[in-house]
């Protein structure tokens, strides 16, 4: 989770999926994390296959991890 370092509470959110490369680890959802924070966004990267508690393939994938993500936010 990126989160703008402004001293506020709420800011908009932003779900970022990575691509068909699969994992959390990239670098790229690093990036963007870090710049959707640095305009104002919090950005949670959501890995949803090929990492730890999600599927190996990138095939039948529950879209519920989404959701699941979104409600976490607004929680949040």
């Amino acid at each position: 989770l990126y989160v703008p370092d402004d001293g506020k509470l709420a800011h908009p959110s932003v779900i970022v999926l990575h691509g068909s490369d699969g994992g959390s680890t990239h670098l790229i959802d690093h990036n963007v994390g870090l710049d959707l924070a640095a305009h104002g966004f919090s950005a949670l990267c959501l890995a949803y296959y090929d990492t730890k508690g999600t599927p190996d393939q990138i095939e039948m994938i529950p879209v519920e991890r989404v959701s699941e993500a979104a409600a976490w936010l607004r929680a949040s």
